[in-house]
């Protein structure tokens, strides 16, 4: 919800005189209300959607119950588009690819000016992994081919967008880029020098290993077993762990996680985050261009350097940002630096303080003002 809340204080603040209708599910909404301000609250109206539940256990139910609610999120939509006037504008945040579709189809006949966040869904034009991510992916392509009147896609980082157009999937007059916004980002002094031992090194966030190479952490632990014994490193799952990374599991890694599927605790994560020296990233390089990693907004955040295998966000963050970690090839090289810092962690604490320092700035970057005055500027000029 941090993603919806933060937009819905750059909506706030891009038009300061209109109020704010915003719809979804109970939960949902009283998630964005408490990361709002007083005088956010006071601007809000939230319209609920109610859904069903499948009526008896088992897939087949499940699946009806899905079909039930994609109607109900239909009507929903030709509501949201029948009322709203020409000159109003409609942010447009959902997962559903077929809903997605269904939107910019109905929108066709229509004037009222949309914003369209693009989520993970583009991933999969460039590596689906089963059939329903190539349904996705193919919807996807229908929707952009659709010409709608005052009709532009949000993406939630800075490399999607070139490619996008590079390969004829969207024109660029069409298209806006933006850092993946963070409400309320205050002064957070979460440095902890690398003479304090062990070096804590964490994988953020859910681990999977088809689209992260979240088990890469369980090799990179294995490499390091020796410097684990001895006290002087610890690896560490901080979030969520699946199933998939079950055949890779060890006894080299410590595991802060929810229980079964539930994500842990917000506040307990950001403890443990705030605990750690750097964050850690395997991603394959054609995952995670076109959707945004929550992880890697923590880990900007909370000012943590990385260590992470070559991947293009990377090497864009790296080159806008300066030195906010190592970026290497391969886990030996990972490991082998590793192992130098824990040696000698007075030769590169200099280093690291200008990590976090270059974190540091590029941070005021996802603050709401920053965010704001980028997407007006963006919108100004595909206006003009």
């Amino acid at each position: 919800m941090v993603f919806n809340a933060s937009m819905i204080s750059i909506l706030m603040s891009m038009y300061p005189d209109s109020m704010l209708m915003a719809h979804g599910i109970a939960s949902n909404h009283t998630a964005i209300f408490s990361l709002l301000t007083e005088a956010e609250r006071a601007r809000i109206i939230f319209s609920t959607i109610e859904y069903t539940q499948p009526a008896k256990p088992g897939l087949a139910y499940k699946a009806l119950n899905y079909i039930k609610k994609e109607k109900t999120r239909m009507r929903q939509l030709d509501r949201i588009v029948q009322e709203a006037a020409d000159d109003d504008l409609i942010f447009f945040s959902v997962s559903s690819f077929y809903c997605f579709y269904y939107f910019k189809k109905i929108k066709m006949k229509h004037a009222v000016p949309v914003i369209a966040t693009l989520h993970g869904g583009i991933d999969y034009f460039y590596n689906p992994q089963n059939y329903m991510e190539r349904i996705n992916a193919w919807y996807h392509k229908r929707m952009f081919k659709l010409d709608a009147p005052n009709f532009k896609y949000l993406l939630l980082n800075k490399i999607a967008k070139s490619m996008l157009v590079k390969d004829g999937y969207l024109k660029a007059n069409e298209v806006m880029e933006i850092e993946h916004p963070y409400p309320n980002l205050g002064e957070i002094n979460t440095f902890i020098s690398l003479t304090k031992t062990p070096l804590v090194i964490a994988h953020l966030g859910s681990m999977e290993a088809q689209r992260k190479n979240s088990h890469y952490l369980y090799e990179l632990a294995a490499k390091s077993a020796s410097d684990i014994k001895a006290g002087l490193l610890k690896f560490k799952i901080v979030g969520l762990k699946n199933a998939s990374v079950k055949a890779w599991e060890n006894e080299w890694v410590e595991e802060v996680v929810g229980k079964e599927t539930s994500y842990l605790e917000r506040s307990v994560y950001e403890q443990e985050v705030k605990s750690i020296h750097y964050s850690a990233f395997f991603f394959p390089t054609n995952e995670y261009i076109c959707r945004a990693s929550g992880a890697v907004v923590d880990t900007l955040v909370f000012e943590k350097p990385v260590f992470t295998l070559y991947h293009p966000y990377f090497e864009y963050l790296f080159k806008v940002a300066g030195n906010v970690g190592y970026m290497v090839n391969t886990l030996d090289e990972m490991r082998d630096i590793i192992a130098k810092i824990i040696r000698n962690p007075e030769q590169y604490e200099a280093e690291y303080r200008l990590q976090c320092d270059n974190l540091k700035k590029f941070k005021d970057q996802l603050t709401i003002e920053s965010v704001t005055n980028d997407l007006k500027n963006q919108m100004n000029a595909l206006n003009n």
